[in-house]
């Protein structure tokens, strides 16, 4: 019961985080579209590159975070079973 509570929680915690995902490619589109419409002096190319470090390293974080909550859950979970195997062998 409390491990599906986790998932859940987690799960709500990455709503926030897909938005934000969505808004940066938004973010990308928009630059990509303004930079067909005329001469920038190359500021277009920068602002593009720019955005696209910033939608790597927020992938990466995201992936990474996953991971650790990933973890994070096995480990309490193991935590648990441990617990109740210590419970049941006092019984």
């Amino acid at each position: 019961m409390c491990g599906k509570m986790i998932v859940l929680k987690v799960n709500n915690c990455f709503l926030p985080v897909q938005k934000a995902q969505a808004d940066i490619e938004e973010h990308l589109k928009t630059a990509e579209m303004l930079s067909l419409k005329g001469d920038t002096q190359g500021q277009k190319e920068q602002i593009i590159n720019e955005l696209l470090k910033v939608h790597t390293r927020f992938q990466a974080r995201i992936t990474e975070y996953q991971v650790l909550l990933s973890m994070t859950i096995k480990f309490f979970k193991n935590l648990n079973q441990v617990g109740l195997t210590i419970l049941w062998s006092l019984l």
